[in-house]
């Protein structure tokens, strides 16, 4: 959570507040990347059931790499 807290430039006792505690911070991290990662799947499996795009490899989902900060979650 220090490494957190220094890298989102608040306290620790407001992360807390806000999340209650680091399994809080994680579900909500989880959560938000839910919302735009889930459409970016459904639409790369969507492409994927197209027979010309199946057999090749021109369907990708993007994912961002993690930032430092919440590699240490």
């Amino acid at each position: 959570m220090d490494t957190i807290a220094a890298e989102a430039r608040v306290t620790k006792p407001i992360l807390y507040k806000n999340f209650g505690n680091k399994d809080g911070l994680i579900a909500a991290y989880l959560q938000n990347r839910h919302r735009w990662w889930w459409p970016e799947l459904e639409a790369a499996i969507g492409e994927a059931d197209s027979p010309e795009l199946s057999r090749s490899s021109t369907s990708t989902c993007r994912m961002p790499r993690p930032s430092r900060a919440a590699a240490h979650i």
